[in-house]
């Protein structure tokens, strides 16, 4: 994380006291929340969450295989993410390939 400069941190401060955020609403009020399941037809799960300007989805899909015949006993998870690149001027060229890559691997 980045670290904060003493002006940052003033401001942060000043506004915990007061009970207010720089988008006027207090420390405790949350953004409108809308969670919804299953709505991908294809998918074996899926949910779509939207929280004021952002809206994610997400799909899973399972399908069953044949074990490996090098490892017959175990089985094997493989995982795939897809962002889309119209999330963030960011994930313009290569950039969403990267974060792609990087998901895949925290899972």
């Amino acid at each position: 994380p980045m670290p904060l400069s003493k002006a940052e941190a003033k401001f942060v401060k000043e506004g915990v006291r007061a009970n207010i955020r720089s988008d006027g609403r207090g420390r405790l009020d949350f953004r409108d929340m809308v969670l919804q399941t299953g709505v991908i037809p294809g998918c074996n799960g899926s949910a779509q969450l939207k929280l004021a300007e952002t809206d994610v989805l997400v799909g899973v899909k399972v399908d069953l295989a044949e074990p490996s015949p090098d490892f017959p006993e175990e089985g094997s998870l493989r995982f795939s993410v897809e962002c889309c690149t119209g999330a963030s001027f960011e994930f313009e060229s290569r950039g969403i390939d990267i974060l792609n890559l990087e998901l895949e691997r925290c899972l």
